[in-house]
This record gives structure tokens, C-alpha cells and sequence, in this order.
């Protein structure tokens, strides 16, 4: 017998193997996503404090020295660097004082007595930070639609976040979609307090600010994600393709597979069973059978006078023949039994689960329906030999078909056209 399992082992080895390939793919497209993310997180952030890194740098001097214009040129030109957005110096109680591109925000310091003096604190604590300068055109701008000037402005605008996390480098970072901010706490230093005496070292001196555009790294980030999706996406659509053509071709072999399991097992003019499978299927009938101690009965059949009707009216019309009796027995009998063309014009029946009564009578049934059709106007009559298995004396299958070969000779030599049991 031909065996389905190499084909269908293959066909589920090819789809396991598609499956995890894919699985692969989407999970490897997934770690990549994360991935990105985080390193596209990593990439502004290094990109951010490297300006950072520089606006400390160039703006050092200029506050050491206390130089105004110097300090805000610096701002000036630090914010037409690629990506960056704003730049800004806040106090330490987080008023914004300077800012590129703008007017300064707070009045002037004066030195008096050898010392300078910042009036901005005491304006800003007087009124609440409200103070607002008459010749600031940045608040002229933004803030026309306010007429009360007594609104706190400090809350809107112009104050330093207040959740703030600095690390030891004394610099912190927000990150949003569009644009990060990145600061740095400015230590006061020793040649800091030789003009603010009020002030301590160590602590702050204030904040610089730097913010920055996000969009150019977000997006080679994502041309990047994109391509290396696109290449999943590639390898997962060419192994859905390929799973799809192996299952066609599974298919196809499938069908081939079984047209060659019915050619090996099934006689190809009638469609009943051959010798072969009729041996195969037999033994395991009989084993079932005998456990479950149910009798088996054979039956065997074979066409009267055949010879004469190929002789007469040709081989196609003993074909016909063939093949209507064929059709005939499968009509009588039930689908449990076992028919078989056991070689040119003649059948043989193998039936569990029977007695010999109802085995007897199923044979004349058959012999008598036969007897009464006819094919293109040919009557034609069949003898019929019955036996059955002896459980302790026959050994196998073959014993049982010899006795009903005997019981059909018997039927030919007594007049044909009849039934014989073979006792």
C-alpha cells in the first residue's frame, strides 16, 4: 500500500518552518521598532547635549567676565546652529532673563560701590513677576492682548520648569515629539562671587537653556525603520507566497499521490479493489474479526460463457460487461463489504459480521440481478461459489478463497448460472 505520510511530514515541515520564519520576521520587526525608538531617543539626546556641550563652552567667558552683549551674541549665534530652536539664560529663581533673538528681559545690572547690583530681583519679587519692560518688544508682541498689566506672566512664559531632574553633570533633558529641551545648571564658581558677594559657591548661578528640533533625526530614524521594514516586509510576503505555492504544490502531489494509490490498489477498468489491496485490507478484517468473534464468508463469482461474448461481439462489449456487473454488486452490497475483481471476468466478496444463510442469500440475489439485466440487448448469467472462514482450521484468507474457487467449479460443472456452498 502507498503510504500518504513522507508527503504530508514534508508539506508540515515546509508550513512549520514558513510559519516560524514569519513569526521571526514580525517579531524581529517588533524588537526593531523598539529598538529605534530607543536609539532614535539616544540620538537626540547625544545630539542635544552636544550643543549644550558648546553653548557652556562659548558662553563661559563671557560670564566670567560679566559681558552683556558678549553673552547675548552668543545666544544669537548658537541659535541659528542647524535644529536648534531657542536659547536662553534664566536666573536663579528661574526668571528668564535673556533670550536669542529678543530684547533683553530683565533691566540692566549697575555696579555700586565696586559691586554689581541686579534690580531684576527685587522688581520681580515686588510685583509677583509681572514686571513687564515698557521697551522689551517681545512682551510687546506676545502680549498685546493683555491689557491688565499686573498678570503674572512668570506663570505663562517666562519661568524655568519646575520638574527638573539634574544629574551629576548638573544637566537635565526633556524630550517630546517635536522638539527636546536640554539644560545646565551653572555652578557659582569663585570669580563668580567677586561681584555677586550674596552669592554661595557651589550653588546655582542659574540656567542655560538650548532647545532643539527634533525633526531631522526623527526623521532619518524613520527612513531608516522604514527601510528595514520594508525588507521584512519583503521576506514575510515572499514566504506567505512561497507557503502558498508549497501548499498548492502539497495539493497537487496529494492528488497525483492518491491517483496513484487508486492505480495501485484499485483495478482501473471497474474501480474495485485489486488482489493486492484485497490481501492488505482482508488481513486486518480478519484480525478485527476474530477478536470480536464474528464469522466471514466468501464469495466468488466468475462470468458465464465470457469467452463467447468477446468472441462474438468483441472485447469492448466484454468490457461493458465487466463493468456493468461491477456496478451491479456494489448496488447489492453493503459498504462494509469488501469487492474485488480477482482477475478478468471473475469477482470475489469478502463479508464480516455475516451468517451463512444471509450470505447464501446475497449471493442468489446477486446471481438473479445479474441474470436479468442486460447490456446493449446482451443477457449474460454468472456462477457463484460461497464459503466461508474456519477460525480453526484455516490459516489465512487464501484458505477461505480456495474453498469458494471449489464451490464455484462445482456451480459451473453442474449447469452453471447457480449458487454452490462449498461444505
Amino acid at each position: 500500500m502507498i503510504e500518504k505520510k513522507p508527503t504530508k511530514s514534508l508539506c508540515k515541515l515546509s508550513s512549520l518552518l514558513a510559519y516560524i520564519i514569519i513569526a521571526g520576521a514580525i517579531f524581529c520587526m517588533f524588537v526593531l521598532y523598539i529598538f529605534q525608538t530607543a536609539q532614535t531617543n539616544e540620538n537626540i539626546k547625544e545630539a542635544g547635549y552636544s550643543l549644550l556641550d558648546n553653548l557652556i563652552s562659548d558662553t563661559r567667558i563671557s560670564l566670567q567676565k560679566g559681558e552683556r552683549s558678549t553673552f547675548q551674541n552668543v545666544l544669537d549665534k548658537t541659535s541659528l546652529r542647524e535644529d536648534v530652536t531657542n536659547v536662553s539664560l534664566y536666573t536663579t529663581n528661574k526668571l528668564m532673563t535673556y533670550k536669542a533673538n529678543e530684547v533683553t528681559v530683565g533691566l540692566p545690572f549697575s555696579k555700586v560701590d565696586n559691586n554689581f547690583q541686579n534690580p531684576n530681583i527685587a522688581i520681580y519679587t515686588k510685583t509677583n513677576g509681572s514686571y513687564i519692560r515698557e521697551d522689551w518688544s517681545f512682551s510687546e508682541q506676545k502680549m498685546s492682548d493683555h491689557d491688565d498689566k499686573s498678570k503674572n506672566c512668570s506663570q505663562c512664559h517666562y519661568t524655568l520648569k519646575e520638574n527638573l531632574i539634574f544629574d551629576g553633570n548638573r544637566k537635565a533633558h526633556i524630550m517630546r515629539d517635536d522638539k527636546s529641551s536640554f539644560y545646565y545648571n551653572i555652578p557659582i564658581e569663585r570669580y563668580c562671587i567677586n561681584c555677586h558677594t550674596h552669592w554661595k559657591i557651589g550653588k546655582s548661578a542659574g540656567y542655560l537653556e538650548i532647545d532643539m528640533n527634533n525633526e531631522h533625526i526623527v526623521s532619518q530614524a524613520e527612513d531608516r525603520l522604514k527601510y528595514f521594514m520594508i525588507i521584512l516586509s519583503i521576506v514575510i510576503i515572499s514566504f506567505l507566497v512561497i507557503g502558498y505555492f508549497i501548499k498548492l504544490l502539497n495539493k497537487k502531489l496529494q492528488l497525483t499521490q492518491k491517483s496513484l494509490i487508486d492505480q495501485a490498489n484499485h483495478d482501473s477498468m471497474t474501480g474495485l479493489y485489486n488482489r493486492r489491496s484485497f490481501y492488505h485490507i482482508s488481513q486486518k478484517i480478519l484480525n478485527l474479526s476474530q477478536r470480536k468473534f464474528e464469522e466471514i464468508h466468501v464469495i466468488m463469482l466468475d462470468i458465464d460463457n465470457f469467452k463467447s461474448i468477446n468472441d462474438t461481439y468483441g472485447h469492448d462489449m466484454g468490457d461493458k460487461v465487466i463493468v456493468s456487473l461491477s456496478n451491479t454488486l456494489i448496488k447489492n452490497m453493503r459498504k462494509s463489504d469488501i469487492i474485488a475483481r480477482w482477475g478478468g471476468e471473475e469477482f470475489l466478496i469478502l463479508l464480516s459480521n455475516t451468517n451463512e444463510k444471509s450470505t447464501l442469500n446475497k449471493a442468489e440475489k446477486i446471481r438473479t440481478s445479474i441474470a436479468s439485466m442486460k447490456v446493449d440487448e446482451i443477457q449474460f448469467t454468472v456462477s457463484v461459489g460461497v464459503s466461508s472462514f474456519d477460525y480453526t482450521e484455516d490459516a489465512t484468507i487464501d484458505d477461505a478463497i480456495k474453498k469458494a474457487d471449489n464451490a464455484l467449479y462445482e456451480a459451473k460443472n453442474s449447469g452453471k448460472n447457480k449458487v454452490c456452498l462449498h461444505i
